[in-house]
């Protein structure tokens, strides 16, 4: 019995693909998925706007949008877009309640990523705590494969930490260590409070 397949929210490649389409790359993107699995956009295109869709499709927009603007400017995109609450980011109801009430707890705040861990993917691993500290939070994903073997989305996941974190006013540092094929730890380090742009 294999391990079932990875998928992600369609909300989530929907807020991918207005990030590619805000960053003027829908077409080079496009070609490059095309060349590389000439199904996928069918089957992203075909799936429901509150359904499922296959986190190796997502994953092929993700690293072709990687390809076109680089791993630097897909962390940066993905921090803007998330702390300018723009359409198609990950549960903006959510990140903007909980910035809110967690504004002065960063390690609150962190915690926010394992429920939009849980709520976003399914069968793509776990993610854990292995230690807290004051300015600090290391978290392991375990039995994921495809965040070991994809810089991209290790990128738009850490761009999108820090936009929430920006939102709650505070300034972290991320990084991450490919320990095999399947475990990924990162290090959250707290560099200092900054004001927070949030009303």
């Amino acid at each position: 019995m294999g391990r079932a397949v990875g998928e992600i929210i369609a909300s989530a490649t929907l807020g991918l693909r207005a990030g590619i389409v805000a960053a003027r790359a829908g077409r080079r993107v496009s070609a490059w998925a095309r060349e590389r699995d000439p199904e996928a956009l069918a089957r992203l295109d075909a799936a429901p706007s509150d359904g499922w869709v296959l986190l190796s499709d997502h994953l092929l927009l993700l690293e072709g949008f990687a390809a076109d603007v680089g791993l630097d400017q897909l962390r940066s995109l993905a921090r803007r877009r998330m702390r300018d609450r723009a359409p198609g980011t990950l549960s903006p109801g959510v990140v903007q309640s909980w910035t809110r009430s967690f504004a002065g707890d960063p390690h609150a705040i962190g915690r926010l990523g394992f429920h939009l861990w849980r709520n976003t993917v399914r069968n793509a691993g776990e993610m854990v705590q292995l230690h807290a500290a004051p300015g600090e939070i290391v978290v392991r994903f375990q039995n994921a494969p495809e965040l070991a073997a994809s810089e991209a989305w290790r990128e738009q996941i850490a761009g999108t930490s820090l936009g929430i974190q920006d939102l709650a006013g505070h300034d972290l540092e991320i990084a991450y260590r490919v320990l095999d094929d399947e475990t990924v730890d990162t290090m959250l380090h707290w560099v200092a409070a900054t004001d927070s742009p949030l009303p």
